[in-house]
């Protein structure tokens, strides 16, 4: 059985447990901020997706809100009427130009609301796109990874053949 020499083994531990500390460090410091931008590219995915999530919601709400426009404009329109045949002036004439003018007014609220969920969405859409666009760009690509890896062997090489002191 070879004899082993312990003040060799000491003296390779010394001369290595300086590089392996740095470049331990330095692969952990990697792979953390690899690990940060993967995350944080996640994060923006998730808040694009929250934000098409908005958007659709917009238009629902938009959609609604016009359509109670519409039935309480019908409504409003019933009444109107009724009244007017209460009257005994009949439909024509004036009557006719109110009731022509108040169908307008309905659509035109009913339009105008249904004009502000799609910009709203739309607004809504254009963030979503840019987030992910901003996503794509944290994602850590080739290059992030061979400068982690060109950043721990530099740590190394410098540590392990570096200026002594």
């Amino acid at each position: 059985m070879d004899s082993v020499n312990w003040q060799t083994v000491s003296d390779s531990f010394k001369n290595n447990a300086v590089p392996i500390a740095q470049t331990s460090s330095s692969a952990l410091n990697a792979f953390s901020s690899l690990s940060s931008a993967r995350q944080q590219s996640n994060n923006l995915n998730t808040n694009a997706q929250l934000l098409d999530q908005q958007a659709n919601q917009a238009i629902l709400n938009a959609g609604q809100q016009s359509a109670l426009i519409r039935r309480r404009g019908a409504q409003f329109q019933g009444d109107q009427d009724a009244r007017i045949a209460a009257s005994g002036t009949g439909f024509g004439g004036t009557n006719a130009l109110l009731r022509r003018q108040t169908a307008l007014n309905i659509q035109e609220d009913a339009n105008a609301v249904a004009n502000e969920g799609i910009l709203q969405s739309d607004a809504l859409k254009n963030q979503a796109s840019a987030t992910r666009s901003q996503a794509k760009a944290a994602r850590p690509g080739l290059l992030g990874y061979l400068g982690a890896g060109t950043s721990v062997a530099s740590t190394f090489l410098g540590a392990k053949y570096g200026k002594k002191t």
